[in-house]
Protein backbone atom coordinates (compact mmCIF):
# COMPACT_ATOMS: atom_id res chain seq x y z
CA UNK A 1 0.00 0.00 0.00
CA UNK A 2 1.60 3.28 -1.10
CA UNK A 3 0.71 6.56 -2.84
CA UNK A 4 -2.08 9.13 -2.61
CA UNK A 5 -5.82 8.64 -2.52
CA UNK A 6 -9.14 9.90 -1.26
CA UNK A 7 -11.58 8.51 1.32
CA UNK A 8 -14.74 10.57 1.27
CA UNK A 9 -13.69 14.16 2.11
CA UNK A 10 -10.26 13.02 3.28
CA UNK A 11 -7.10 13.14 1.17
CA UNK A 12 -4.60 10.45 2.07
CA UNK A 13 -0.96 9.48 1.60
CA UNK A 14 0.30 6.00 2.45
CA UNK A 15 3.64 4.24 2.60
CA UNK A 16 4.90 0.85 3.65
CA UNK A 17 7.94 0.93 5.94
CA UNK A 18 9.97 -2.27 6.37
CA UNK A 19 12.27 -2.89 9.32
CA UNK A 20 13.97 -6.23 9.10
CA UNK A 21 11.34 -8.92 8.61
CA UNK A 22 8.49 -6.65 9.73
CA UNK A 23 6.34 -4.42 7.53
CA UNK A 24 4.37 -1.42 8.79
CA UNK A 25 1.66 0.54 6.96
CA UNK A 26 1.41 4.29 7.67
CA UNK A 27 -1.36 6.58 6.42
CA UNK A 28 -1.69 10.36 6.72
CA UNK A 29 -5.07 12.00 6.14
CA UNK A 30 -6.28 15.61 5.96
CA UNK A 31 -9.01 17.71 4.33
CA UNK A 32 -6.37 19.70 2.41
CA UNK A 33 -4.75 17.75 -0.44
CA UNK A 34 -1.86 20.22 -0.70
CA UNK A 35 -1.05 19.86 2.98
CA UNK A 36 -0.99 16.05 2.67
CA UNK A 37 1.41 16.21 -0.28
CA UNK A 38 3.68 18.67 1.52
CA UNK A 39 3.75 16.96 4.92
CA UNK A 40 3.80 13.31 3.87
CA UNK A 41 7.40 12.95 2.57
CA UNK A 42 9.20 14.42 5.63
CA UNK A 43 6.75 12.70 7.98
CA UNK A 44 7.35 9.29 6.42
CA UNK A 45 11.11 9.88 6.43
CA UNK A 46 10.98 10.69 10.14
CA UNK A 47 8.96 7.53 10.80
CA UNK A 48 11.47 5.43 8.85
CA UNK A 49 14.35 6.96 10.83
CA UNK A 50 12.69 6.27 14.18
CA UNK A 51 11.75 2.72 13.28
CA UNK A 52 15.21 2.13 11.82
CA UNK A 53 16.81 3.21 15.10
CA UNK A 54 14.41 1.02 17.05
CA UNK A 55 15.17 -1.88 14.72
CA UNK A 56 18.91 -1.43 15.23
CA UNK A 57 18.50 -1.46 19.02
CA UNK A 58 16.19 -4.46 18.82
CA UNK A 59 18.61 -6.30 16.55
CA UNK A 60 21.51 -5.59 18.96
CA UNK A 61 19.43 -6.88 21.86
CA UNK A 62 18.51 -10.03 19.94
CA UNK A 63 22.15 -10.59 18.98
CA UNK A 64 23.29 -10.28 22.59
CA UNK A 65 20.55 -12.66 23.70
CA UNK A 66 21.50 -15.13 20.98
CA UNK A 67 25.14 -15.01 22.08
CA UNK A 68 24.13 -15.57 25.71
CA UNK A 69 21.87 -18.46 24.70
CA UNK A 70 24.66 -20.14 22.75
CA UNK A 71 27.18 -19.68 25.58
CA UNK A 72 24.81 -21.22 28.13
CA UNK A 73 23.96 -24.20 25.94
CA UNK A 74 27.65 -24.70 25.12
CA UNK A 75 28.44 -24.82 28.85
CA UNK A 76 25.61 -27.31 29.44
CA UNK A 77 26.78 -29.45 26.53
CA UNK A 78 30.28 -29.66 28.00
CA UNK A 79 28.80 -30.82 31.30
CA UNK A 80 27.59 -29.26 34.53
CA UNK A 81 28.62 -30.62 37.91
CA UNK A 82 25.93 -31.32 40.52
CA UNK A 83 27.35 -28.45 42.57
CA UNK A 84 26.94 -26.02 39.66
CA UNK A 85 23.44 -27.10 38.67
CA UNK A 86 21.59 -24.52 40.80
CA UNK A 87 23.54 -21.66 39.21
CA UNK A 88 22.91 -23.10 35.75
CA UNK A 89 19.17 -23.19 36.41
CA UNK A 90 19.28 -19.52 37.41
CA UNK A 91 20.86 -18.75 34.06
CA UNK A 92 18.15 -20.83 32.35
CA UNK A 93 15.47 -18.73 34.10
CA UNK A 94 16.84 -15.62 32.35
CA UNK A 95 15.71 -17.17 29.06
CA UNK A 96 12.19 -17.98 30.25
CA UNK A 97 12.71 -21.53 31.53
CA UNK A 98 11.12 -22.70 34.77
CA UNK A 99 13.89 -23.94 37.09
CA UNK A 100 13.94 -27.73 37.52
CA UNK A 101 11.08 -28.23 35.04
CA UNK A 102 11.75 -31.10 32.58
CA UNK A 103 13.60 -30.26 29.36
CA UNK A 104 14.27 -31.86 26.00
CA UNK A 105 17.25 -31.38 23.71
CA UNK A 106 16.77 -31.19 19.94
CA UNK A 107 19.24 -31.64 17.10
CA UNK A 108 18.17 -30.06 13.78
CA UNK A 109 19.63 -30.46 10.29
CA UNK A 110 18.17 -30.51 6.81
CA UNK A 111 16.99 -33.80 5.29
CA UNK A 112 20.43 -34.46 3.80
CA UNK A 113 22.14 -34.06 7.18
CA UNK A 114 23.63 -30.66 6.31
CA UNK A 115 23.49 -27.51 8.41
CA UNK A 116 20.48 -25.24 8.21
CA UNK A 117 20.93 -21.96 6.37
CA UNK A 118 21.53 -18.93 8.65
CA UNK A 119 18.25 -17.44 7.42
CA UNK A 120 16.40 -20.59 8.50
CA UNK A 121 17.99 -20.47 11.96
CA UNK A 122 17.07 -16.79 12.38
CA UNK A 123 13.52 -17.47 11.20
CA UNK A 124 13.23 -20.36 13.66
CA UNK A 125 14.29 -18.09 16.52
CA UNK A 126 11.74 -15.47 15.42
CA UNK A 127 8.98 -18.08 15.18
CA UNK A 128 9.82 -19.38 18.66
CA UNK A 129 9.72 -15.82 19.99
CA UNK A 130 6.31 -15.17 18.45
CA UNK A 131 5.03 -18.40 20.01
CA UNK A 132 6.63 -17.41 23.35
CA UNK A 133 8.51 -20.71 23.37
CA UNK A 134 11.60 -20.58 25.63
CA UNK A 135 14.57 -21.84 23.65
CA UNK A 136 18.34 -22.01 23.80
CA UNK A 137 20.11 -22.38 20.44
CA UNK A 138 23.67 -23.31 19.51
CA UNK A 139 25.21 -24.18 16.16
CA UNK A 140 27.74 -26.86 17.02
CA UNK A 141 29.91 -29.43 15.29
CA UNK A 142 28.84 -32.97 16.02
CA UNK A 143 30.21 -36.18 14.53
CA UNK A 144 31.36 -34.75 11.21
CA UNK A 145 28.56 -32.26 10.65
CA UNK A 146 27.31 -28.90 11.86
CA UNK A 147 23.99 -29.18 13.63
CA UNK A 148 21.61 -26.81 15.34
CA UNK A 149 21.26 -27.78 18.99
CA UNK A 150 18.18 -26.56 20.90
CA UNK A 151 17.00 -26.77 24.51
CA UNK A 152 13.22 -26.60 25.01
CA UNK A 153 10.65 -27.12 27.79
CA UNK A 154 9.66 -30.80 27.68
CA UNK A 155 5.91 -30.20 27.85
CA UNK A 156 5.86 -28.10 24.68
CA UNK A 157 8.97 -29.39 22.92
CA UNK A 158 7.41 -31.63 20.29
CA UNK A 159 4.42 -29.47 19.29
CA UNK A 160 6.22 -26.18 19.87
CA UNK A 161 9.26 -27.16 17.81
CA UNK A 162 7.13 -28.50 14.96
CA UNK A 163 5.09 -25.27 14.93
CA UNK A 164 8.22 -23.09 15.08
CA UNK A 165 9.87 -25.02 12.25
CA UNK A 166 6.71 -24.73 10.16
CA UNK A 167 6.48 -21.03 11.01
CA UNK A 168 10.10 -20.44 10.04
CA UNK A 169 9.34 -21.90 6.61
CA UNK A 170 6.58 -19.35 6.12
CA UNK A 171 8.91 -16.41 6.71
CA UNK A 172 10.22 -16.42 3.11
CA UNK A 173 9.44 -13.24 1.20
CA UNK A 174 6.40 -13.61 -1.09
CA UNK A 175 8.27 -11.88 -3.91
CA UNK A 176 11.16 -14.31 -3.64
CA UNK A 177 8.77 -17.25 -3.67
CA UNK A 178 7.06 -15.99 -6.84
CA UNK A 179 10.34 -15.19 -8.56
CA UNK A 180 11.87 -18.58 -7.88
CA UNK A 181 8.79 -20.45 -9.04
CA UNK A 182 6.97 -23.35 -7.48
CA UNK A 183 9.46 -25.96 -8.67
CA UNK A 184 12.41 -24.31 -6.94
CA UNK A 185 10.47 -23.81 -3.71
CA UNK A 186 9.45 -27.46 -3.68
CA UNK A 187 13.12 -28.46 -4.02
CA UNK A 188 13.93 -26.99 -0.60
CA UNK A 189 14.74 -29.96 1.67
CA UNK A 190 12.74 -30.64 4.81
CA UNK A 191 14.04 -29.92 8.28
CA UNK A 192 14.87 -32.96 10.40
CA UNK A 193 14.71 -32.68 14.19
CA UNK A 194 15.55 -35.35 16.74
CA UNK A 195 14.30 -34.93 20.32
CA UNK A 196 15.85 -36.45 23.41
CA UNK A 197 13.82 -37.98 26.20
CA UNK A 198 12.65 -35.55 28.88
CA UNK A 199 15.02 -34.90 31.78
CA UNK A 200 15.17 -32.50 34.73
CA UNK A 201 18.84 -32.67 35.72
CA UNK A 202 21.21 -30.44 33.77
CA UNK A 203 24.02 -32.89 34.45
CA UNK A 204 22.30 -35.13 31.85
CA UNK A 205 22.58 -32.64 28.97
CA UNK A 206 25.58 -34.38 27.28
CA UNK A 207 23.66 -37.69 27.31
CA UNK A 208 20.54 -35.94 25.98
CA UNK A 209 22.55 -34.47 23.09
CA UNK A 210 23.67 -37.96 22.05
CA UNK A 211 20.08 -39.24 22.27
CA UNK A 212 18.72 -36.35 20.19
CA UNK A 213 21.45 -36.89 17.59
CA UNK A 214 20.49 -40.57 17.32
CA UNK A 215 16.82 -39.61 16.87
CA UNK A 216 17.81 -37.15 14.12
CA UNK A 217 19.81 -39.87 12.35
CA UNK A 218 16.83 -42.20 12.44
CA UNK A 219 14.54 -39.41 11.19
CA UNK A 220 16.79 -38.94 8.16
CA UNK A 221 16.67 -42.67 7.44
CA UNK A 222 12.88 -42.63 7.66
CA UNK A 223 12.60 -40.05 4.90
CA UNK A 224 14.94 -41.55 2.28
CA UNK A 225 15.38 -39.66 -0.95
CA UNK A 226 13.34 -36.60 0.03
CA UNK A 227 16.14 -34.19 -0.74
CA UNK A 228 17.03 -35.96 -3.99
CA UNK A 229 13.37 -36.12 -5.08
CA UNK A 230 12.76 -32.44 -4.31
CA UNK A 231 10.05 -33.10 -1.72
CA UNK A 232 9.90 -30.41 0.93
CA UNK A 233 7.02 -31.66 3.08
CA UNK A 234 6.43 -30.83 6.71
CA UNK A 235 9.34 -30.77 9.17
CA UNK A 236 10.02 -34.24 10.58
CA UNK A 237 10.25 -34.18 14.38
CA UNK A 238 11.17 -37.57 15.86
CA UNK A 239 11.44 -38.12 19.62
CA UNK A 240 13.57 -40.74 21.34
CA UNK A 241 10.48 -42.65 22.44
CA UNK A 242 9.43 -43.00 18.78
CA UNK A 243 12.45 -45.13 17.94
CA UNK A 244 12.10 -48.90 17.67
CA UNK A 245 14.61 -51.24 19.37
CA UNK A 246 16.00 -52.11 15.93
CA UNK A 247 16.57 -48.44 15.16
CA UNK A 248 18.38 -47.92 18.46
CA UNK A 249 20.63 -50.92 17.78
CA UNK A 250 21.42 -49.87 14.22
CA UNK A 251 22.05 -46.24 15.17
CA UNK A 252 24.49 -47.34 17.88
CA UNK A 253 26.25 -49.74 15.49
CA UNK A 254 28.65 -47.35 13.74
CA UNK A 255 31.73 -49.58 13.87
CA UNK A 256 32.96 -50.92 10.53
CA UNK A 257 33.00 -54.49 11.85
CA UNK A 258 29.36 -54.20 12.89
CA UNK A 259 28.32 -52.88 9.48
CA UNK A 260 30.20 -55.71 7.77
CA UNK A 261 28.43 -58.25 10.00
CA UNK A 262 25.05 -56.87 8.92
CA UNK A 263 25.83 -56.91 5.22
CA UNK A 264 27.64 -60.23 5.47
CA UNK A 265 24.58 -62.04 6.83
CA UNK A 266 22.72 -61.53 3.54
CA UNK A 267 25.79 -61.57 1.28
CA UNK A 268 24.84 -64.96 -0.28
CA UNK A 269 21.85 -63.21 -1.88
CA UNK A 270 23.93 -60.50 -3.56
CA UNK A 271 24.12 -62.46 -6.83
CA UNK A 272 20.40 -63.31 -6.76
CA UNK A 273 18.50 -59.98 -6.92
CA UNK A 274 15.12 -61.70 -7.41
CA UNK A 275 15.63 -63.69 -4.21
CA UNK A 276 16.69 -60.61 -2.28
CA UNK A 277 13.65 -58.70 -3.51
CA UNK A 278 11.37 -61.62 -2.63
CA UNK A 279 12.81 -61.78 0.89
CA UNK A 280 12.35 -58.03 1.45
CA UNK A 281 8.73 -58.11 0.26
CA UNK A 282 8.10 -61.25 2.33
CA UNK A 283 9.37 -59.55 5.48
CA UNK A 284 7.36 -56.42 4.71
CA UNK A 285 4.28 -58.58 4.17
CA UNK A 286 4.53 -60.08 7.67
CA UNK A 287 5.65 -63.46 6.28
CA UNK A 288 2.49 -63.87 4.18
CA UNK A 289 3.08 -65.83 0.97
CA UNK A 290 -0.14 -64.71 -0.75
CA UNK A 291 0.57 -61.01 -0.15
CA UNK A 292 4.17 -61.42 -1.31
CA UNK A 293 3.03 -63.14 -4.51
CA UNK A 294 0.45 -60.43 -5.20
CA UNK A 295 3.02 -57.66 -4.84
CA UNK A 296 5.59 -59.43 -7.00
CA UNK A 297 2.97 -60.49 -9.57
CA UNK A 298 4.05 -64.14 -9.42
CA UNK A 299 2.39 -67.41 -8.41
CA UNK A 300 2.41 -68.39 -4.73
CA UNK A 301 4.36 -71.54 -5.56
CA UNK A 302 7.06 -69.35 -7.09
CA UNK A 303 7.35 -67.49 -3.80
CA UNK A 304 7.58 -70.76 -1.86
CA UNK A 305 10.29 -72.01 -4.20
CA UNK A 306 12.28 -68.79 -3.80
CA UNK A 307 11.97 -68.93 0.00
CA UNK A 308 13.39 -72.48 -0.02
CA UNK A 309 16.28 -71.28 -2.20
CA UNK A 310 16.91 -68.42 0.26
CA UNK A 311 17.08 -70.88 3.14
CA UNK A 312 19.55 -73.03 1.18
CA UNK A 313 21.81 -70.09 0.35
CA UNK A 314 21.75 -68.65 3.86
CA UNK A 315 21.91 -71.99 5.64
CA UNK A 316 19.18 -70.71 7.94
CA UNK A 317 15.49 -71.46 8.47
CA UNK A 318 12.98 -68.68 7.84
CA UNK A 319 10.84 -70.13 10.62
CA UNK A 320 13.56 -69.42 13.19
CA UNK A 321 12.79 -66.16 15.10
CA UNK A 322 16.51 -65.40 15.50
CA UNK A 323 17.09 -65.77 11.77
CA UNK A 324 14.19 -63.42 11.07
CA UNK A 325 15.57 -60.94 13.60
CA UNK A 326 18.99 -60.97 11.92
CA UNK A 327 17.44 -60.60 8.48
CA UNK A 328 15.30 -57.65 9.59
CA UNK A 329 18.36 -55.94 11.05
CA UNK A 330 20.47 -56.62 7.98
CA UNK A 331 17.78 -55.41 5.58
CA UNK A 332 16.19 -52.83 7.88
CA UNK A 333 16.39 -49.78 5.54
CA UNK A 334 14.60 -51.68 2.77
CA UNK A 335 12.16 -53.54 5.02
CA UNK A 336 11.12 -50.46 7.01
CA UNK A 337 11.02 -47.96 4.13
CA UNK A 338 7.42 -48.59 3.21
CA UNK A 339 6.31 -48.16 6.81
CA UNK A 340 7.85 -44.70 7.07
CA UNK A 341 7.15 -43.22 3.64
CA UNK A 342 4.23 -41.24 5.05
CA UNK A 343 6.23 -39.68 7.90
Amino acid sequence: MAGHGEIGRWFTAAREVRVGAHAYQFVLAAFDAGRVRAVAPPAFEAVEAVLGSYGAVDEFSRTQRSIGSAELLRDLRLGVSPAGEHRAWRRMAEFGFTPYAPLRLAVCTDAAGDRLAPEAVAALADAAGVAELPMLALEASGEGETELLLALPAESARGGLAAALAGSGEREEPGEREAEGAADVAATPSVIAGLSAAFDQLTRVPEAVRTARTAAEVARRRVPGRAEEGQAGAPAVIAAEDLTPAEWLLAANRARAGQEALTGFVAPLSEHPELRETLIVYLRSRLTVSSTAAQLLVHENTVRYRLRRIEELLGESLSDPLTLTNLCLSLYPEVSRQRHTDL
